[in-house]
């Protein structure tokens, strides 16, 4: 089961994908695909976010310490980065290539059409797109605010109150209408008939180290157990 990680920054993700393939008994890679570049968006991102994301690119830590984080959990082995824009890596990756392809790189509206566009071309027949960042759907938003706004990172939406990344909500909604989603983190399974919502069972927070969990872990572990109970693993 290969699976493909758009947007890796320290590899938290990577390590979590990686942990769920072993914990399942499951053979595969993990391939990570992020350019470890300056995050230049200060106009849309909290002023802390940006000055600490980009002084750490600058000293040259995050690409060290993604490598760092993938070989002290033990899954070196597994995880493959490929640095690059995804805009440039994706169209040399192939076709239908992936079990699994997670989206998480540039939340600009175009930045994640353009992803979802080419990545809707690499999973393979039954495989997973999924990706995190979308906390309301686009028939849940004011979409004249949101098209207004699809170039910020970050913003409340004034028809439910609640703060939400306006370019994942738009591009998503373009792609596939309506989405499976727990807690941000959404998904649709790729099928003859076309793509459609994903139904898992509940299961508990792993045994993945807290600093090194997100919140949707278990999502992670679930998707891997998807596939093996539909046997195509």
């Amino acid at each position: 089961l290969d699976i493909l990680e758009i947007g890796s920054w320290a590899g938290r993700s990577a390590i979590t994908w990686a942990s769920a393939l072993k914990r399942a008994g499951v053979q595969g890679h993990v391939f990570c695909v992020d350019p470890w570049k300056r995050y230049a968006r200060a106009d849309s991102i909290p002023v802390g976010d940006v000055q600490s994301m980009n002084r750490e690119i600058e000293a040259g830590e995050i690409l060290p310490l993604f490598l760092h984080n993938i070989r002290s959990s033990g899954n070196e082995d597994i995880v493959i980065p490929i640095r690059g824009e995804s805009s440039v890596v994706l169209p040399s990756l192939g076709r239908e290539k992936f079990q699994i392809v997670f989206v998480d790189g540039d939340h600009r509206y175009d930045a994640v059409l353009s992803d979802l566009i080419q990545c809707q071309e690499l999973v393979a027949p039954d495989g997973v797109l999924c990706g995190d960042d979308l906390e309301l759907q686009s028939f849940e938003i004011d979409l004249a605010e949101a098209n207004a706004r699809k170039d910020e990172d970050y913003i409340q939406d004034p028809k439910t109150g609640q703060f939400y990344h306006p370019g994942v909500t738009l591009a998503v909604g373009q792609s596939f209408n309506s989405v499976s989603v727990w807690e941000g983190f959404w998904a649709v399974r790729k099928t003859s008939s076309g793509w459609q919502r994903v139904e898992l069972p509940n299961s508990s927070v792993s045994d993945i180290p807290l600093h090194l969990q997100p919140s949707f872990v278990h999502i992670f572990n679930d998707l891997v157990e998807y596939f093996k109970r539909l046997g195509l693993i």
